[in-house]
């Protein structure tokens, strides 16, 4: 068996192609249409994603306004210590960059 050049191949294509027209009338707009389904739900599920990075990676911080950008998500004992602290009359910028979880 030789081998086809690419050439080769996209004649045979185009000759198949031609050969076919009534499986591609049927099978193109059908293709399409999936791929266009796949594409925007792909698309839905990319945005959701760094949705919930971007929600789970940062702080809002009420006194400022603004949001504090952290390395990692905050587990519930981060959040306990910064109830606490937050308490005893420390700011929010200190106390994250004091527990090294400032980006």
């Amino acid at each position: 068996m030789e081998k086809k050049t690419v050439k080769d191949r996209f004649k045979d294509a185009v000759k198949w192609c031609g050969d076919n027209k009534e499986v591609l009338i049927v099978v193109v707009p059908v293709a399409v249409a999936g791929i266009t389904a796949i594409t925007k739900l792909g698309g839905k599920l990319i945005g959701t994603y760094n949705e919930r990075v971007l929600q789970n990676k940062s702080i809002y911080d009420h006194s400022f306004g603004t949001y504090w950008q952290l390395r990692r998500a905050l587990t519930n004992n981060d959040r306990l210590i910064i109830d606490r602290r937050r308490a005893a009359g420390e700011k929010l910028g200190d106390i994250l960059k004091d527990m090294r979880l400032l980006k």
